[in-house]
């Protein structure tokens, strides 16, 4: 296994140690969406040059059955961080992508923080 797909592994077996998907099931029979959240640190003069490297990963995610929206992006003001964001129809959708997204093969950030959030509900902004 790539040093790159052994951290993706890890950092969902962090977000959900079991493997098995967290999604809630309500009363109402809905499952709970999932947002996947976070940055990565790594050297400055790389941050591009690891965004690109994600680019087929990130066309991959956009165009698979129950990605409401993924984006791996550079961020703004620090020229270190790297933004990622995942919304997920549902756990099942997420794990299903999981298996078979062959993520890129990239140097280990400096530092890593990514989260997972269960979502009951969501609607417009304003």
């Amino acid at each position: 296994m790539s040093d790159r797909k052994a951290r993706y592994t890890r950092t969902i077996r962090q977000l959900n140690p079991t493997g098995a998907p967290r999604s809630i099931s309500r009363h109402d029979g809905h499952r709970d969406m999932i947002i996947i959240a976070g940055y990565e640190l790594v050297d400055a003069a790389k941050r591009d040059e690891y965004v690109e490297a994600h680019r087929d990963l990130v066309s991959r995610a956009r165009a698979f059955d129950g990605c409401l929206h993924v984006a791996i992006t550079a961020d703004s003001v620090d020229p270190e961080r790297i933004n990622s964001v995942e919304v997920w129809r549902d756990a099942e959708v997420m794990d299903e992508w999981r298996n078979q997204a062959n993520a890129p093969e990239v140097d280990e950030p400096k530092h890593m923080d990514v989260k997972r959030y269960d979502a009951t509900d969501g609607g417009p902004l304003f």
